[in-house]
């Protein structure tokens, strides 16, 4: 067996962008993302197994946590359920709490549903909240509903802000279960922390259920912090309904961070709300901050119409901000021609190709 470093290891923030989150196939990297925030100090060298074999023996036997860590962690990378005995043993018995960590986390990308029970105790009963939060993690990585319930009542319950969060990401996964909607719907007006409400918007996205619009659209009011504030305006970015259209048109003109003020314009836009044309003619004409003006022209472009058109003409040509003139004019070029200019172009082009025919025949 060949020595290596062990990876650092940092308590850094984990970010990942609103867009990103709305691509199913990004949340995985997420999940695993979140779950590898919770690692602690290790040795700085560490010996590599590299078959299942010897990872078993070393995270059986390995006379120190980095260890036992790097062979939890090959395991998992693996992906054979062949090796979970051996996880389990180590999510229960193991007394390092980042091998434990490992082991939960090697369970979720391994996906099988043999995990879920140990998964769950863990999260119900190990005293340290990494533990707990790499197990709520897996839970949703593994997706199988056995542990929605599970993960609703960690959400509701657990004393660490850390582990609801990961409850929250977790199930994100759960697209057609109504508890586990009902259950982030309650929890974003009642948890006491904000990076747990953050994520609960967040997810509440990623599910894209009518059913929550509203409470989006009045979290989206009424909610103290304006990172929360931001990250429900994404949201409601996926979230269908035409009172979610209502809300943001009222923070639009109500809101006073400039930031959530943007995204909420932005969203406008994404959404292709018509209807919000006079609205966002309004920012675009006066709103005191001009990035938010700038992402009104950009909205502008999304939705079209001529309305929309006239509107951009206008700054495009008149505007005395060279920043307002450019965001309309590239908001212009970003319109698609009218339909009759469409048929038009591909007549052309027709008969463009029928003249070339001729030509070489």
């Amino acid at each position: 067996m060949k020595q290596v470093r062990a990876p650092k290891q940092t308590a850094c923030r984990w970010v990942a962008t609103g867009k990103a989150l709305r691509n199913a196939a990004a949340w995985l990297p997420w999940a695993v993302g979140m779950a590898l925030w919770f690692g602690g100090a290790t040795p700085a060298l560490a010996e590599e197994c590299d078959t299942e074999k010897t990872c078993v023996a070393q995270l059986t036997y390995g006379e120190t946590n980095a260890h036992r860590e790097l062979a939890a962690r090959f395991l998992g990378e693996r992906g054979n359920p062949a090796v979970l005995p051996a996880l389990i043993i180590a999510l229960e018995k193991d007394l390092g709490e980042f091998v434990r960590v490992r082991a939960a986390e090697a369970m979720g990308l391994i996906g099988d549903k043999q995990g879920i029970p140990p998964l769950v105790k863990a999260m119900r009963e190990d005293k340290r909240s990494p533990v707990r939060a790499a197990a709520a993690i897996s839970l949703g990585l593994i997706g199988e509903k056995a542990g929605v319930e599970n993960l609703v009542l960690a959400l509701n319950g657990d004393d660490s802000w850390e582990v609801r969060r990961a409850a929250a990401v977790a199930l994100s996964r759960f697209k057609d279960d109504d508890l586990a909607l009902a259950a982030l719907i309650v929890r974003l007006a009642d948890d006491p922390r904000e990076e747990v409400r953050r994520h609960i918007a967040r997810s509440l996205g990623v599910l894209g259920k009518a059913t929550a619009a509203e409470p989006l659209g009045k979290a989206l009011l009424a909610e103290a912090s304006p990172e929360v504030r931001r990250e429900v305006a994404i949201a409601l970015g996926t979230t269908p309904g035409d009172n979610a259209r209502e809300f943001l048109m009222k923070a639009m003109r109500e809101e006073q961070d400039r930031v959530v003020r943007r995204q909420v314009v932005h969203t406008l836009g994404v959404r292709g709300e018509k209807s919000a044309v006079s609205g966002l003619i309004a920012a675009l004409r006066g709103d005191p901050a001009i990035e938010v003006r700038q992402e009104a022209a950009s909205s502008l472009g999304r939705i079209g119409g001529p309305m929309a058109k006239d509107a951009l003409h206008y700054y495009a040509a008149n505007s005395i901000f060279p920043r307002i003139k450019n965001a309309a004019q590239d908001a212009l070029d970003e319109l698609p021609p009218p339909s009759g200019e469409k048929e038009a172009e591909g007549e052309k082009g027709e008969e463009e190709k029928g003249k070339q025919e001729e030509s070489t025949g």
